[in-house]
C-alpha cells in the first residue's frame, strides 16, 4: 500500500481500517456510485465472502497460501508424516494451498455471468515442481501464463 501512487490509494479499502463487513459494504456501495474501489490485505474476505458482478472483477493473490508451519497441529502432523518417510510439505501444505486458492478464485465467479481476472503473482508457480499440481487443480479459467 505504501508504494502505490496517491492516485491509486485514494482507491483502497485497506484490511483493518474497520469491521471486514463494514469495509466490503463501503466497497460496494464505490463501485455502485461509479467510483473506483481496491479492497487490500485481504485474505479473511477470500473465504465465505459473496460480491458479485462488479463488485469483484479482479483477485490478485501475490503469494502461495500455505499453512503457517508453527501451526501445533501442521507441526505434529508433519512430524507424523515424516516419521514415516512421508513428504508432509506435499500431503499438507499443497492440498492446503489448492483449497484456499479455489475458494478464492470462488469470490470472483458467484453467478453465471460474473467475468473476472484472478491473478496469482507468485512465481513458485512456474519453478517449483508442485506449481504444476497446484495449477491444474484450480477451476479451468482461461489462462495467460507470463
Amino acid at each position: 500500500f505504501d508504494q502505490l501512487p496517491a492516485r491509486i490509494t485514494a482507491k483502497v479499502l485497506v484490511q483493518g481500517q474497520e469491521p471486514l463487513q463494514q469495509l466490503i459494504k463501503r466497497h460496494c456501495q464505490r463501485v455502485d456510485d461509479g467510483h473506483g474501489s481496491i479492497l487490500m490485505g485481504l485474505q479473511s474476505a477470500g473465504e465465505g465472502t459473496d460480491m458479485r458482478g462488479k463488485h469483484c472483477t479482479n483477485v490478485i493473490i501475490t503469494q502461495l497460501p500455505f499453512p503457517v508451519p508453527s501451526d501445533p497441529i501442521l507441526a505434529t502432523l508433519s512430524e507424523w508424516y515424516e516419521s514415516r518417510n512421508l513428504n508432509s510439505f506435499a500431503m499438507l501444505s499443497v492440498p492446503h494451498a489448492i483449497r484456499v486458492l479455489t475458494q478464492f478464485a470462488g469470490r470472483l465467479i458467484r453467478s453465471t455471468t460474473d467475468t473476472g481476472s484472478i491473478h496469482l503473482l507468485d512465481s513458485r508457480l512456474l519453478t517449483k515442481g508442485y506449481g504444476k499440481r497446484i495449477l491444474s487443480a484450480l477451476p479451468p479459467f482461461g489462462r495467460k501464463i507470463g
